[in-house]
């Protein structure tokens, strides 16, 4: 996937794909639901619930995106069970420079924004995360668009009480909602800290680009596994499959 998995947008070609000059990514997990062979009832397990266990193995797959294009530049697979964190924080080291990282709750804490702005700074790439509800802040600096510079305590793992070091980020708020819905608040973290440059409205605007990733796993479960090769449930039959079919043989009948 390395060798193969590379940018294609251009500026000139899709302007859509960035936004002031950044590259849009996206990062994101889903589920693939295993079919139900002996290959893979010998290396997975089904998941267990009160109910029994799950009908379907299931693997973690965590996707590097090009948002416009729906172009993956990197992807993680949790054959051993890995976590969707712990994919993600794996991908981190394949961002491309020049580029603007958007990504969901799940990765909204000061850990994995302290791995995401390390990442960025060997390459030159930023990141607009959500950040989640619960965790505390503390004020440094208020912007003149509404955002405010605040700092994040990173702590140990397994022991929240030692705080190893903090990190500058800058915080926005918005609140969106829809007619006949309840209004939310979103909280996003970015490593642009200049208000000037990189707008807050705008930045709140850009995020629900964010979505463009569930519309890319979409596409890759309904509408690309009606190709034969994926039906496939062994490697043997999708070899079988992907050969071009034989010439059609006509016979002269007397």
């Amino acid at each position: 996937m390395r060798r193969a998995l590379r940018p294609r947008a251009t500026r000139r070609r899709q302007p859509e794909a960035f936004w002031r000059g950044w590259r849009l990514l996206a990062l994101d997990a889903t589920q693939f639901s295993l079919t139900n062979t002996p290959q893979i009832h010998r290396s997975v397990k089904k998941a267990k619930s009160r109910r029994g266990r799950a009908a379907f193995a299931k693997l973690t797959v965590d996707v590097l995106l090009e948002v416009s294009l729906h172009n993956p530049l990197a992807a993680a697979l949790g054959r051993q069970g890995q976590s969707e964190w712990e994919l993600a924080r794996g991908l981190l080291g394949q961002l491309p420079k020049g580029a603007l990282l958007l990504a969901d709750r799940l990765h909204g804490c000061a850990a994995f924004a302290a791995e995401a702005l390390a990442a960025g700074a060997r390459v030159g790439s930023h990141f607009l995360i959500r950040a989640r509800s619960n965790v505390k802040a503390t004020v440094v600096r208020r912007c003149k668009d509404g955002s405010r510079r605040v700092r994040l305590p990173v702590r140990k793992k397994g022991n929240p009480n030692r705080i190893l070091h903090w990190i500058e980020v800058r915080e926005i708020r918005v609140r969106v909602g829809r007619k006949g819905h309840r209004s939310q608040e979103l909280r996003l973290w970015t490593s642009l800290l200049d208000w000037q440059t990189s707008p807050a409205r705008e930045l709140a605007a850009l995020y629900a680009q964010r979505w463009e990733h569930e519309l890319y796993y979409r596409e890759l479960k309904r509408q690309l596994r009606k190709s034969e090769v994926l039906q496939s449930h062994t490697r043997e039959i999708s070899r079988r499959k992907a050969r071009p079919p034989a010439p059609n043989r006509y016979f002269c009948i007397s």
